[in-house]
């Protein structure tokens, strides 16, 4: 994991810079709110994001639901520290995805908003996420994939190569079918959205 900190580390100054980029942030904003709708609870029970990076996410969902808890853990000490300063009314943790410091049970919803290809080891991550979700608790999922169609493939194999160079992200990974292999996880929405190269999934778990 000491290599994904200084990796992220490295690239925590300009990481938001994608946001200025209007044919990019604003179809992925549309959608980071649509997530955020459907796994936020509006109460004071918890919501973590893993992998948070600087805290956007959480920013977002705070706007809307601000009397909810939130928290963020990222392997980089520089996102949370720039996280921090972004969202100061939330908890921020540096910690691996894949040894969560929360009890079992404890955490209503989960978020991973382009986390889940950026990981060694996401099948852990998923599992560890499991454990500490309630019953009935809900895993919101934005992430890339693999499209269909062919202008898009075209597109994709360009993106997924530059994502791995700079920061081993892996787009090409079949994340969706492993989630759907857990029986205890149920699939309540998903959506394919930028030309099929991206999605949001919402999974609840029943224990």
């Amino acid at each position: 994991m000491v290599d994904v900190s200084k990796r992220y580390d490295k690239l925590s100054n300009v990481y938001g810079l994608l946001d200025a980029v209007p044919v990019i942030s604003k179809g992925e904003y549309a959608w980071r709110r649509k997530l955020i709708e459907y796994i936020v609870p509006n109460n004071n029970e918890w919501v973590l994001e893993i992998g948070t990076g600087p805290g956007i996410m959480i920013k977002e969902a705070m706007t809307k639901y601000p009397d909810v808890c939130y928290a963020g853990i990222d392997i980089s000490k520089k996102m949370i520290k720039i996280a921090k300063r972004n969202v100061p009314h939330a908890e921020f943790i540096v910690c691996d995805a894949n040894n969560l410091p929360f009890k079992d049970n404890s955490i209503s919803s989960i978020i991973y908003a382009f986390t889940l290809t950026t990981l060694p080891d996401y099948k852990g991550s998923l599992k560890e996420s499991m454990r500490i979700l309630k019953n009935e608790g809900k895993i919101g999922i934005m992430d890339g994939k693999k499209p269909s169609g062919k202008i898009s493939c075209f597109i994709f194999f360009f993106i997924k190569y530059t994502a791995i160079v700079i920061g081993k992200t892996y787009f090409g990974r079949d994340v969706i079918s492993y989630i759907l292999n857990f029986k205890n996880l149920k699939t309540l929405f998903f959506k394919s959205f930028f030309m099929g190269m991206s999605y949001v999934m919402i999974v609840q778990i029943r224990k």
